[in-house]
């Protein structure tokens, strides 16, 4: 009997802990300041996040920006800083309060941010991420630069049209949460590159491509999927990497070790990717094509190690 009480004891702390954020106080405040004129170009935007969510895209007004916060007051605070006239900016920070720790897991806790950007602005972005579920929708819009930095959490980019403005570089600093960008060519850099990780890189290049690019994908630990469209002339380097762990199906390998997509040069741009030496496996399939399968991504591969027992 004892023990069935303390069992059902700590089931029941359990369940407390898991649904306390419930019983918190949360703090929601918007602000969306007009389009000054003329407007600052480039904006710098920073948001850093320790925990919680972001949805970062187009505002639907032609404002400067449109913000809406939500988080718990009892164990986090809100750092926001909008520059001075003439020289305006939006920098938001959700960090945990000193000596608070979360009676919850932090991907638990509900802090969001909601940023829309004014589409007649030309955006600076450098995104600081850590637990929760982070996305940024960012066709439509300029943007001047973009470069983050992703931890524990879900991260994903979209562009579901093309940018008003390209940038000449971007840079993803990948975590160990997964990482999937889709629509990449109406982005259009010039220059992508993507380090560290181990979650998972799913790269789309569709798009309407403006220009060529080049592609660096640095990550050690990860399995990467890049999807290509049609009529896309893409030319992967992966020096380093074990034969077996490259799914290129009908790509030709070239005498001087680049691996042609089929119909190469195609119709379109030319793409030059390079992936760094490692352990993970790369696939690369047409856009249409079902993502590989799991049983794909962790085939038998090569081993000069001689087991002993």
């Amino acid at each position: 009997m004892a023990r069935a009480f303390v069992v059902a004891a700590a089931a029941l702390a359990a369940l407390l802990a898991m649904s306390c954020y419930a019983t918190h106080e949360y703090r929601e405040m918007r602000e969306t300041p007009a389009r000054p004129d003329p407007a600052p170009d480039p904006l710098p935007v920073r948001v850093a996040m320790v925990a919680g969510e972001l949805h970062l895209g187009p505002a639907a007004a032609d404002v400067l920006y449109d913000l809406r916060v939500r988080l718990c007051r009892d164990h986090f605070a809100l750092r926001l800083s909008r520059g001075v006239p003439g020289a305006e900016a939006i920098e938001v920070g959700i960090r945990r309060r000193p000596g608070k720790a979360p009676d919850v897991p932090v991907e638990e806790e509900k802090n969001s941010v909601e940023l829309g950007l004014g589409a007649a602005v030309a955006a600076d972005i450098r995104l600081d991420l850590a637990a929760g579920r982070h996305r940024a929708s960012l066709g439509g819009l300029r943007i001047a630069g973009l470069r983050v930095s992703a931890g524990s959490g879900d991260l994903e980019i979209d562009f579901a049209s093309p940018v008003r403005q390209s940038p000449a570089a971007m840079l993803i600093e990948a975590g160990t949460g997964p990482v999937r960008v889709t629509g990449l060519g109406n982005a259009s850099p010039g220059r992508l590159t993507v380090h560290g990780g181990g979650g998972g890189l799913d790269l789309d290049l569709t798009g309407a491509w403006g220009q060529d690019a080049a592609i660096e994908i640095d990550v050690p630990l990860a399995d990467v999927v890049v999807r290509f469209p049609p009529g896309l002339a893409l030319a992967i380097r992966a020096d380093g990497r074990e034969p077996a762990d490259l799914g290129l199906p009908g790509f030709t390998h070239q005498p001087d070790g680049l691996w042609l997509s089929p119909g190469f040069p195609g119709t379109s741009r030319r793409i030059d990717l390079r992936l760094q030496p490692g352990i993970g496996r790369l696939e690369a399939l047409p856009a249409a094509a079902p993502p590989p399968a799991a049983s794909s991504l962790l085939a038998p591969r090569r081993s000069d190690i001689t087991p002993t027992l």
